[in-house]
């Protein structure tokens, strides 16, 4: 019996050792368009080659996800969808590191508004996490006295 389970044990380890699996850092981020016209979250910060998804969970109220600021010229010029109906979705993935806002066309006056900031990995996240607790990168000393 000891020996029928070691030899599953090591097929097991055989079978999972040729699995192809994808060792990138790549995620996907969830933004939900909710009843209160607002996005959640309204503020992401994300990797470069990250996506994300804008989800739809308002019922029938028309919305949209439109990169820019509204009123300008360069309002949708990276990204304009249209989601009409609770479960529709829409994904982009963000390949230049970068702060990207983005509103609701029907809902940007009532503050349907956000921001997407991109940035290059883990060594953003750090230097995030020290000015969170306010350390100066330079030195590592505390900043907030």
């Amino acid at each position: 019996m000891g020996k029928i389970w070691v030899l599953g044990l090591a097929a097991l380890g055989l079978v999972a050792g040729c699995t192809n699996s994808d060792s990138s850092d790549e995620s996907t981020h969830t933004v939900t368009l909710q009843h209160d016209d607002r996005f959640h979250p309204g503020d992401l910060r994300i990797d470069v080659g990250d996506t994300v998804r804008w989800e739809h969970m308002d019922g029938d109220e028309e919305h949209s996800v439109t990169s820019g600021e509204p009123d300008t010229e360069e309002a949708g010029d990276v990204f304009d969808h249209d989601l009409e109906e609770e479960g529709d979705e829409f994904l982009f993935t963000f390949t230049q590191a970068g702060s990207f806002d983005y509103f609701c066309r029907y809902h940007y006056e009532d503050g349907m508004v956000g921001t997407v900031t991109v940035g290059g990995g883990a060594a953003a996240d750090d230097e995030a996490d020290d000015d969170a607790e306010g350390i100066d990168d330079d030195d590592g000393d505390r900043t907030d006295y």
